[in-house]
């Protein structure tokens, strides 16, 4: 159907727009020049806006991204809350985890190395003791050099 426009006079099919924002919800647009005009910048002006919204939330993703990376590999020093997420707290106990279970792995290959020593220093002085019990006592040195060297990424 084709009439004139109500608000500049010209002529197009008459279209109602409702709702948008922007624009008078109770008007008929149409789709003349002067109607289409308004629609488009309506829509640009609220479109250039959201797309600076997303460019700000992109970025705060990547810096969240980062520090999570940071975090992962032990270099996390701390944030400002708005880049704090619930990965971040994630990536940040099982860095805590992992660290523990470090020092845990470190303090049993040394307290290994020491039980590995002992037993072979007790080799050195049971002479009178029987064949039996001297390859008992040398199997379990033999076993814990060996685990000492897995957990050293060494061969045995």
């Amino acid at each position: 159907m084709t009439e004139e426009c109500k608000l500049c006079g010209g002529i197009g099919a008459v279209t109602i727009v409702v709702p948008h924002e922007g624009l008078d919800k109770d008007t008929e647009y149409s789709d003349c020049p002067c109607c289409i005009e308004r629609i488009w910048t309506a829509d640009e002006a609220k479109l250039k806006a959201r797309i600076t919204e997303l460019e700000r939330q992109l970025e705060n993703e990547r810096v969240r991204l980062s520090a999570c990376g940071s975090a992962a590999l032990g270099y996390f020093e701390g944030c400002k809350d708005e880049y704090k997420s619930a990965s971040l707290d994630d990536v940040l106990r099982l860095r805590e985890r992992a660290d523990s279970l470090e020092r845990q792995r470190f303090a049993l290959v040394e307290a290994l190395g020491k039980t590995a020593s002992h037993i072979e220093a007790m080799m050195a002085h049971i002479e009178h003791k029987p064949q039996r019990f001297k390859e008992y006592c040398w199997s379990q040195a033999v076993a814990a050099r060996a685990a000492l060297a897995s957990v050293k990424g060494e061969k045995p």
